[in-house]
């Protein structure tokens, strides 16, 4: 299996069981304590449909713009509650909660990002040589 396919998946499962874990200890129950395995879902539809070649190029670069998303809405609504977070001053354990699902959220999808662009980067090169640019 492709590398990048196989990191989605992954991507998706971290995603989607945090996603879980941050629902079943939020105290309202309510459906955004879920974005985070909303966002895996939809990493791992789109690793399985990466799997299959000619679907490959698309699907990445719709995980990729997925990844953008995520780290742009986690970082938005979670960046100004890193310092607190860090320091251990938030007590209320429902902006715990919506605080570190937020910065995992961005961190995750930044990192998934990078790693997409890194595989973009190689794959355009292998194009350019003439080896095989469907190993990304």
């Amino acid at each position: 299996m492709p590398a990048m396919p196989a990191i989605s998946i992954l991507v998706g499962i971290v995603l989607s069981v945090y996603g879980l874990y941050s629902y079943s200890i939020s105290e309202s129950h309510g459906p955004t304590a879920l974005f985070p395995a909303y966002f895996g879902i939809a990493f791992i539809g789109l690793g399985v449909l990466s799997m299959y070649d000619k679907f490959r190029k698309h699907a990445m670069h719709l995980a990729a713009v997925l990844g953008l998303i995520g780290f742009a809405g986690g970082a938005y609504m979670g960046i100004r509650k890193l310092p607190a977070l860090l320091a251990g001053e938030l007590t209320d354990p429902k902006e715990l909660n919506k605080a570190r699902s937020q910065n995992l959220l961005a961190f995750i999808c930044l990192t998934f990002v990078i790693l997409c662009i890194i595989s973009f980067i190689q794959a355009r090169r292998r194009r350019k040589s003439g080896t095989d640019a469907t190993q990304s």
